[in-house]
């Protein structure tokens, strides 16, 4: 298989490559008598990819005497691909043409880009396995048929947050929906749900079955939808209902791209009992908060009772931490006198301890406190004979006794 992309179109096939860096780590090139495919599936097996080229896209195409079971065997890895088309401005002022040679029972294709300044790369991108990647959709099927311009669709998702993992789809009878997904096990207070609408009349074609709605991917709808945005195509979009794929596509006089998506079952009606579900439980929290503090303020309840909720509520046993020993005892053993009197001792001894703590905070204003001690000197017990003092011989006994008298330096002469 020989086949060379001239002009604009290599522009668009470096594109098609960068879309499927994003989905995928292995791309499948499959030639065909008529069509050159370029195809790839994410690990999970969640989201698969077919770029299409017809043979109008190509300046020169000839499938040669490549067999159908060879052309179908041509796998090699993302990452040698994406270095062919690094920059997509620079070829695209650059690129004159790209050749493709694809020869039977090779263990490598060839790409050759020719510049206009007359330089040639060539590329030999070493063929890894031998796998057959096929998948079936059928979009005649398909109950919901939706048609839109992808300009529409580009600046509906500018309004989600670019780190969106999911997206919900729902259509109804004269709008789409568009929100953010959020899972159940995920905290709701601290998650922004955003929705947004498109009108019935923003679509070229607006067939649903039934109303209903799919949850999805992001990351893989976006790739897509940057490489409609550039070539200006409108998007077909194809499903049945949640638990079944969706399918994107998009079809030009020379080239068709299909994105086939796994989606998940709609948990609207669930995020909704969530969500009405959580508003009792706080309406029985906050009830219970406000029992908890009506025995407090009942001035009608007996002694024995506010007794007992002084020594089990916090706030009782707060109380009690800052009264002295001696008046928490007289208030134990007079509160069974009356509800009364127990509350005006403990307010006179709640002041009599006001007044003690101001004479003691005038006791300690009057005194003058103490030196900090100072830090232990480490450096004096690591260096001792460093900080002792100058030796003096003076201190050693018989200091002055002379064993050996001077040498007298004049006695020779």
């Amino acid at each position: 298989m020989k086949c060379v992309v001239a002009g604009a179109n290599v522009k668009i096939l470096a594109k098609a490559i960068h879309a499927l860096t994003k989905i995928g780590d292995e791309m499948y090139i499959e030639p065909h008598e008529n069509t050159l495919s370029f195809r790839t599936v994410n690990m999970p097996n969640s989201a698969y990819a077919d770029f299409t080229f017809l043979r109008s896209y190509f300046s020169y195409y000839v499938y040669g005497d490549l067999q159908e079971n060879d052309a179908l065997k041509c796998k090699i890895s993302m990452r040698s691909a994406i270095a062919v088309f690094k920059s997509i401005n620079l070829i695209d002022k650059q690129v004159e043409s790209c050749h493709i040679n694809l020869e039977s029972d090779a263990s490598e294709i060839l790409f050759i880009l020719k510049y206009k300044n007359g330089i040639t790369k060539t590329h030999l991108l070493p063929i890894l396995d031998c796998e057959v990647l096929q998948t079936t959709y059928n979009k005649d099927s398909a109950s919901i048929k939706l048609s839109s311009q992808s300009q529409v669709l580009g600046d509906a998702m500018q309004n989600f947050h670019q780190n969106l993992v999911e997206i919900t789809l729902e259509v109804c009878a004269q709008k789409l929906l568009l929100r953010n997904y959020v899972d159940d096990t995920s905290g709701l207070s601290n998650t922004i749900r955003t929705q947004f609408a498109l009108g019935k009349g923003e679509f070229d074609r607006y067939d649903i079955g039934s109303e209903t709605s799919i949850t999805f991917c992001v990351k893989e709808f976006k790739s897509f939808l940057n490489f409609a945005e550039s070539v200006v195509t409108p998007i077909s979009i194809y499903f049945e209902e949640a638990g079944r794929p969706v399918i994107f596509a998009l079809k030009n006089q020379s080239f068709e791209v299909n994105l086939v998506l796994s989606t998940l079952c709609s948990d609207l009606d669930s995020q909704a009992e969530t969500i009405l579900t959580n508003k009792p439980q706080e309406t029985s929290v906050r009830g219970r908060a406000k029992n908890k503090r009506v025995p407090k303020r009942n001035n009608n309840k007996s002694s024995n009772k506010i007794q007992d909720i002084s020594i089990k509520s916090t706030l009782g046993n707060d109380i009690h931490k800052k009264s002295h020993p001696h008046l928490m005892e007289e208030q134990i053993k007079q509160a069974s006198t009356s509800t009364e009197v127990t509350k005006r001792k403990s307010n006179n001894n709640d002041i009599n301890k006001e007044e003690n703590l101001d004479d003691q905070s005038d006791l300690f204003e009057d005194k003058i406190p103490n030196s900090p001690s100072p830090p232990n000197k480490k450096a004096r017990l690591i260096f001792q004979k460093c900080f002792q003092k100058t030796f003096d011989p003076r201190t050693l006994p018989g200091y002055d006794i002379i064993l050996v008298e001077d040498s007298d330096e004049n006695s020779d002469k």
